[in-house]
């Protein structure tokens, strides 16, 4: 009830791609073990070819570029929604293979919401996707290791951090220690559920 009213901030929808990334995928590694996990991403899982890129002409602006840069501004727009919205929370969609802590962008938001004092609410894609193996390795997740499809974002990300041993306490509380941690939450509420849709909206009511 009431779903429809709602106002939902995805920064994949929310940010303008034909700004930033919409020409390409990025920088291939040089490592071979990196490329070919980057060579898989950009390619349809079917037919094994490479995704189509855009071609519009509009300018990019990147970390060199940071006052007109879209991507680099994530705390700033948390901590002005937060303040400027009522009832204003972070629901994190979490993959199957929950891949998305090793994100640095992800975890600097999970940690910057915790900061601003945001209710987080963890969504996943079923119970059973959250074994035991996936949730040990979470715990060993340090954001210096943590990486971005442009390594100038993990820069960037890391410089912002000036106690990264802090940074990871305060991520391992948001997931696992806190009395009000995200994981602990999920199975204590009905986001444990099976039916990823449902917990979405229960997460967003």
């Amino acid at each position: 009830s009431g779903c429809l009213r709602l106002t939902v901030w995805i920064c994949s929808f929310s940010i303008n791609q034909h700004a930033s990334i919409c020409a390409g995928f990025g920088a291939p590694p040089e490592d071979p073990e990196a490329f070919a996990k980057f060579d898989a991403k950009r390619r349809d899982s079917v037919t094994k070819k490479i995704y189509r890129t855009c071609t519009c002409e509009s300018r990019k602006y990147f970390n060199d570029a940071r006052d007109l840069c879209e991507l680099n501004k994530f705390d700033a727009m948390m901590n002005d929604l937060s303040q400027s919205t009522a009832n204003f929370r972070q629901a994190v969609a979490v993959d199957v293979s929950l891949q998305l802590f090793s994100r640095a962008w992800c975890v600097a938001e999970l940690v910057e919401a915790r900061r601003l004092g945001l209710q987080q609410h963890l969504v996943v894609y079923s119970r059973n996707s959250v074994s035991g193996e996936k949730t040990s390795a979470l715990k060993k997740i340090r954001v210096q290791n943590c990486q971005a499809s442009r390594p100038e974002d993990v820069e960037e990300i890391l410089a912002k951090i000036d106690d990264k041993d802090k940074f990871n306490k305060e991520l391992q509380g948001a997931l696992f220690d806190d009395s009000d941690s995200l994981f602990k939450k999920l199975f204590e509420s009905q986001l444990a559920r099976t039916d990823l849709h449902s917990a979405l909206l229960d997460a967003l009511a």
